[in-house]
């Protein structure tokens, strides 16, 4: 019982002291964003006031007049364009072979050192169940990596299915 609570209280205070973290820094964008926003509402205001009621009318006219003679050109422009105009042009993206076909092979996905590193990892995770602090760390790498384990065992099996390729 009392390990339960302990460990209740560690994984809490990890995730209060991110999560307070994160929302101060989202807390400093929000207030930024917000006076930025004053800031231009007021420079709006300020720029309006002068204008008559026609004045302003007028000038929501001209903007959604040139919005729309914008769209509008943009549109044509697209369809009857000539060969010889500079437009942004949609191209393929190449797609390159499959990495493991024995044809086009150029390089391991994983090697041996890469392959060593990860199951000394494994070793490692393995080993950190035989003790108390050591299954804290490992549950609180498992809570915040859930597959983890499950990408060590495709990484096995993808090097092992390489190596068999290479015989």
């Amino acid at each position: 019982m009392l390990l339960s609570k302990k460990r209740k209280s560690i994984s809490s205070e990890i995730d209060t002291a991110q999560i307070s973290g994160l929302q101060k820094f989202l807390k400093i964008i929000a207030h930024k964003c917000i006076r930025t926003q004053c800031k231009v509402a007021t420079a709006m205001q300020k720029g309006s006031e002068h204008l008559s009621v026609t004045g302003k009318k007028l000038a929501l006219i001209t903007f959604c007049f040139i919005g729309v003679a914008a769209s509008i050109y943009a549109f044509t422009e697209n369809i009857f364009y000539k060969k010889n105009s500079n437009h942004f042009l949609i191209s393929p993206i190449a797609i390159s072979k499959n990495a493991l076909e024995k044809d086009n092979r150029t390089s391991d996905v994983l090697s041996v050192r890469e392959f060593n590193q990860i199951e000394n990892f494994k070793k490692y995770i393995d080993s950190l169940s035989k003790s108390i602090s050591g299954q804290r760390i490992k549950d609180s790498i498992l809570k915040f990596r859930p597959l983890l384990i499950d990408s060590i065992n495709e990484l096995e099996k993808l090097y092992q299915m390489q190596e068999k390729n290479k015989k």
